[in-house]
């Protein structure tokens, strides 16, 4: 009988939940060309090389009623903290004090939260950026309140507030 090789894994896989989701599928500007109007206000921000990281406080559904939970994962797939070997996740690491503070705000225990960043350093896709010995680093470039993506300059002021560091940006 075959059996697949195991996948390697950045922690184990946890069941999906609809309100931790993926970020947008961003489609080619040239398939809109009339999108961006004269005088609108565009901000652009540089893509960090790593991976792609999730990091929410969303409501899932329990035995005793709904309950809020901190979650975190890749783009595709939630990550329990700590896999079965023992490791801990590296798409858990970015769940600071600092980022923990700035989702409980933004959902007052009533609204679902999703930060959207970027996990990179050493050892993550083929750029560093100056990190070495296994240390990472995260930046967020999206929040989302309820699947609502909230403007530049909330969130922009947010992240700041709380400490949490962003991509850069162009000014």
């Amino acid at each position: 009988k075959f059996e697949p090789p195991e996948r390697p894994a950045d922690g184990d896989a946890l069941p999906a939940v609809a309100a931790f989701h993926r970020y947008t599928e961003i489609e080619n500007i040239r398939n809109f060309p009339d999108v961006l109007r004269p005088g609108e206000e565009v901000v652009i921000t540089e893509k960090v090389h790593g991976k792609n990281c999730r990091l929410g406080l969303v409501r899932v559904p329990g035995e005793g009623g709904e309950t809020f939970e901190f979650m975190a994962g890749s783009n595709d797939v939630r990550r329990k903290d700590v896999d079965a070997k023992g490791r801990p996740s590296d798409f858990w690491r970015p769940m600071t004090e600092a980022v923990r503070a700035l989702l409980r705000h933004l959902g007052g225990a009533e609204r679902n939260i999703v930060l959207f960043g970027e996990l990179y350093g050493s050892g993550v896709q083929d750029m560093a950026y100056g990190l070495g010995n296994g240390a990472k680093g995260f930046r967020a470039f999206d929040v989302a309140v309820d699947g609502k993506y909230l403007g530049f300059d909330e969130k922009a002021g947010l992240f700041a507030r709380f400490g949490v560091e962003s991509v850069p940006h162009l000014d």
